[in-house]
């Protein structure tokens, strides 16, 4: 049991249907107008080429296994 932070239970608010489907229809439109008008902007520059110094992790398993008797 991790006794880091405490758990607390927040029942989830009633909303009508009328709400659930308005906010879906709303967040959802509102996802799509972002895509097309793009105001953000995630990236300065496209790198083409993969320059990346630093290994965040590395692994040795192997893919096919050695058994003994087996082809």
């Amino acid at each position: 049991m991790n006794n880091s932070s405490p758990q607390y239970s927040v029942p989830p608010k009633n909303r009508s249907q009328l709400r659930l489907t308005l906010g879906r229809v709303f967040y959802t439109w509102r996802r799509y107008l972002e895509w097309i008008f793009p105001g953000k902007q995630y990236a300065g520059t496209i790198q083409t080429e993969h320059n990346l110094s630093n290994r965040v992790i590395a692994h040795k398993t192997p893919l096919l296994r050695q058994l003994r008797n087996v082809d």
